[in-house]
């Protein structure tokens, strides 16, 4: 600017030294020159000057999370400070990318924080897999309950680290076969299931409720709750074993007291009193349904 009204004011004085035209005239139009001169140049400075801050301000307002989103700058545009504009521009991005995979994995540890703390406050043991019926997590209950170190289930296949044997022909695996197929979310009981357990020689049992869901965002896709019943389903079951063993143990010999009594009749039969023969048919059928009747009480 400063050149150009040298220029201005060299250019006026050479006029007014030739008389060729008045000297208010050659004021007042290298005056009007002067400004209008100014202006462009000022105006086309200011522009040349300010378009890399309007570059990185479009790429801060292109990341920004809130607010009307904003195309990404063309830095190729530039006509100047290209290459310094790029760098910073490209700052600015790799920034904004830290600073979402920082929030991200904040957000995912308050979340895992919060899941362990809900779950290992349940007093009931929580097994979750995902979409292999891997095991991706157990609470402090479920790692009590297997006794197994924790290295020991998570990351394992289900059915490879527990071996559980079901009382009806529609099991877990065979279930979750089916709703994979059909279904986005399900929910399912198990009534006796059985666990053996390493170093134990009894067996545990427990009710099995499980709950599908294929659109969960973490890849928890199965959750396994046990309630223990192993006291109850064990006394149950020494229960029916004695009277398996009390039916048994009276078969046999009622069995053979109705052979010896057939025996009786066929060689004895003729030669036995009225009186004798009487009582006989009266035993014969008690004790030919003797079997049967044991069985049913």
């Amino acid at each position: 600017m400063f050149v150009f009204q040298a220029l201005v004011i060299g250019t006026g004085w050479l006029l007014a030294t030739r008389d060729t035209v008045s000297t208010t005239t050659i004021l007042i139009a290298m005056y009007v020159l002067s400004v209008c001169g100014s202006v462009l140049f000022a105006r086309f400075a200011s522009h040349a000057s300010a378009e890399p801050i309007h570059m990185i301000w479009q790429a801060v307002q292109h990341i920004a999370p809130h607010g009307e989103p904003q195309p990404s700058p063309n830095i190729d545009s530039l006509q100047y400070g290209r290459e310094l504009v790029s760098n910073l521009v490209n700052h600015v991005y790799q920034m904004a990318s830290v600073v979402s995979d920082v929030e991200k994995t904040n957000a995912k540890k308050i979340q895992d924080i919060h899941a362990n703390f809900l779950a290992n406050s349940l007093p009931l043991p929580v097994v979750v897999l995902d979409k292999d019926d891997n095991i991706v997590y157990t609470n402090e209950a479920a790692i009590q309950y297997f006794a197994r170190p924790v290295d020991e289930l998570e990351t394992k296949n289900l059915y490879t680290a527990l071996d559980m044997a079901f009382s009806d022909d529609q099991t877990l695996h065979s279930w979750l076969q089916t709703v994979r197929r059909s279904s986005v979310t399900a929910s399912m009981r198990w009534e006796r299931v059985r666990i053996g357990l390493p170093g134990q020689k009894d067996t545990k049992q427990f009710d099995l409720a499980a709950h599908f869901n294929s659109d969960n965002p973490m890849g928890y896709e199965t959750l396994l709750i046990l309630f223990d019943h192993t006291e109850v389903y064990s006394q149950d079951d020494q229960a029916m074993s004695f009277v398996a063993l009390t039916v048994h143990e009276l078969r046999t010999p009622l069995t053979l007291l109705r052979g010896y009594i057939e025996v009786f009749d066929e060689e004895l039969g003729p030669s036995l009193s009225a009186e004798l023969k009487d009582f006989m048919k009266k035993w014969m059928p008690v004790l030919s349904s003797s079997p049967h009747s044991s069985t049913t009480s």
